[in-house]
């Protein structure tokens, strides 16, 4: 590796971190003026005109550090109070329990979650990114939550009143007309494929059901719900043909326009913005007459993100993004030479192969333990992923502007290719493979890169040595296979799982105060069947985590308080008495409030 390639890749590291830590450890240094920016700026023009990489990179990574203390000294949560005013919506209204809501701008430029529920709800859910809202509300401090942070959001607003003011900026149009007509081209599609779909194309995931994401997340594909670097590789793809046939100045100057209206319309999301920097540098670098390798093209794109906003490093999207990046070039080329098979069908699962390694680290560090069936699932699964995208791309953009009829016959491959792709994550997210937690992927992977680096040599010792490693190999796997829980484990989200003694029928509990978790803890352990659901309240948001699970499980029966809403749920109006598996018994009794559910010895 070259000392140019060395030194981005250390600057790149350097900015991480100081973006990734300017909300916490930066906190004590004394405010940075902007004249120092400026200097630092100035003697960076200076390197750069000399011709000296090395000071160069230093100069960036003291720039980085600047910036980032700034950013962290802006980034002041809002104190509680009362807001009059207009907000310009930052990103699509998304449907709650109690209504909608959407991250937003103040007029002050201060980004805010905005709520609206009752009165407030219906003119926001009819609004959408970039237009202007009057509202009223009360404004509440935002936690310390990352998350918050990398969004740059100081604050949450719940609006009491809500009605739209201004459309969207001029140049936001020709995005706003690209999101329409696919959007309306999906409309002939059934809500489920419909919700993936647009998932697939424009990142547009705010409808997709919550056993949906569960199950993509289980199966490892939960990067297709939502619009990534692929995406704009596919974008580019689709204008490939006229692209080639303009000069470099027009093609780099329609690249570019394509590049801006796609990340407006997918809504400026961290991964997309990645890609989108990426592929103006590689252009930029084709206008000068200069060869740029990806490794340096993904370094200076992630490096004037994080200049251009440092908080960025505390996003997981954008993380998860440049690592799987990351794994592609570094680790990509090597695994397609050692894959067997004709190039069509190893170098999709090579990149599959180094992707997933690239953002493993990432997924055991915030989401738990990876499921082995990623990788055949990822292979299963891509090539529709890209059909759609594509697909969606060009022939769903016609199918916006066409009668239903034609609309519905011009979508049906793209329904063939989401029912399969929605297929294949079921079922890897049923398929009792295991699932490695932090030490045990660790071993794991290690163990495997070993048992090949060493699959040439001889020796009886050699020999015993990979023997007990993959023999170790195969009992960890064994044992990190998922497991129905035993009877009396509570489950995250607010569900307890029984079994009955004499029938051995399973029982799920799940409390008032139940929230979506419960869908996601329900498929990490491959909860097929349920033969009772009893409910402790009957309101309408318990409704939906019962049609979630419904979606992920067969249920048999709802008991359902006698004042309950929920849909397709059986009033229970006399006592029950059920004997558990642990020698106790499950008493069930109607109450004014809801079902009294107690264990008795």
């Amino acid at each position: 590796m070259s000392e140019q390639r060395l030194l981005g890749m250390g600057t790149l590291v350097v900015l991480s971190v100081v973006g990734g830590s300017s909300g916490s450890l930066l906190r004590w240094i004394p405010t940075v003026q902007r004249s120092l920016v400026v200097g630092i700026i100035v003697a960076l023009l200076v390197m750069v005109v000399a011709g000296k990489p090395t000071l160069v990179m230093g100069l960036v990574a003291l720039l980085g550090l600047a910036v980032s203390i700034r950013a962290s000294q802006i980034y002041r949560p809002l104190p509680p109070g009362h807001y009059q005013g207009e907000v310009r919506l930052v990103t699509d209204p998304r449907p709650t329990a109690q209504g909608w809501r959407a991250e937003a701008k103040l007029e002050t430029g201060r980004r805010v979650v905005l709520s609206g529920a009752g009165f407030s709800a219906d003119p926001l859910g009819r609004a959408g990114a970039g237009q202007v809202m009057m509202v009223e509300g009360q404004i509440r401090s935002a936690p310390d939550l990352a998350w918050f942070r990398s969004r740059h959001l100081v604050g949450s607003l719940v609006t009491s009143r809500a009605e739209a003011a201004a459309g969207v900026h001029w140049y936001q149009a020709p995005s706003e007309w690209l999101r329409h007509a696919i959007i309306g081209g999906a409309s002939t599609l059934s809500p489920g494929p419909r919700n993936l779909y647009l998932g697939l194309v424009i990142g547009d995931d705010r409808f997709q059901f919550r056993s949906q994401r569960a199950q993509f997340r289980m199966a490892g594909l939960s990067h297709l719900l939502a619009v990534s670097g692929q995406n704009v590789a596919f974008v580019l793809a689709v204008a490939a043909p006229v692209l080639r046939r303009l000069g470099i100045g027009n093609r780099f100057a329609l690249t570019l326009g394509l590049l801006i209206v796609f990340a407006f319309a997918t809504r400026m999301e961290a991964s997309v913005l990645r890609a989108t920097v990426a592929a103006g540098i590689a252009t930029w670098s084709i206008v000068l007459g200069r060869r740029s390798s990806g490794l340096r093209t993904l370094c200076l794109a992630v490096i004037m993100l994080l200049l251009m906003d440092p908080l960025l490093a505390q996003s997981v999207g954008f993380g998860l993004s440049v690592a799987a990046s990351l794994g592609i070039l570094l680790l990509g080329p090597a695994i397609s030479r050692r894959v067997p098979g004709p190039a069509i069908l190893s170098e999709p699962l090579a990149v599959t192969l180094a992707a997933q390694l690239g953002v493993s680290p990432i997924l055991l560090w915030i989401f738990g333990p990876i499921s082995l069936v990623s990788i055949p699932a990822n292979a299963l699964a891509g090539w529709a992923a890209g059909g759609v995208m594509t697909w969606g791309l060009t022939v769903g953009v016609l199918a916006g502007f066409s009668p239903e009829w034609l609309a519905s016959i011009l979508q049906m491959p793209a329904q063939a290719m989401v029912w399969w792709i929605a297929a294949v994550a079921r079922w890897a997210s049923r398929a009792p493979a295991p699932a490695l937690a932090g030490t045990e992927a660790i071993l794991f992977c290690v163990a495997l890169v070993w048992l090949w680096w060493t699959r040439d040599w001889t020796g009886t010792m050699v020999r015993l040595l990979r023997s007990v490693i993959l023999a170790t190999v195969l009992i960890v796997s064994v044992g990190a296979i998922p497991t129905p829980p035993q009877s009396g484990t509570e489950l995250l989200g607010g569900g307890t799982w029984w079994i009955e003694t004499a029938s051995g029928r399973s029982i799920l509990v799940i409390a008032t105060e139940a929230d979506n978790r419960l869908v996601d803890d329900l498929v990490s352990h491959r909860i097929r069947s349920i033969d009772m659901v009893i409910l402790e309240g009957g309101h309408r948001r318990l409704g939906q985590i019962v049609a979630d699970v419904e979606r992920v499980a067969v249920v048999g029966v709802v008991l359902a308080p006698p004042d309950h809403r929920v849909v397709g749920g059986r009033r229970l109006l006399e006592p029950m008495v059920i004997p558990i598996q642990d020698g106790s018994t499950l008493s069930i009794q109607p109450t004014e409030s809801g079902i009294a559910v107690a264990v008795q010895e």
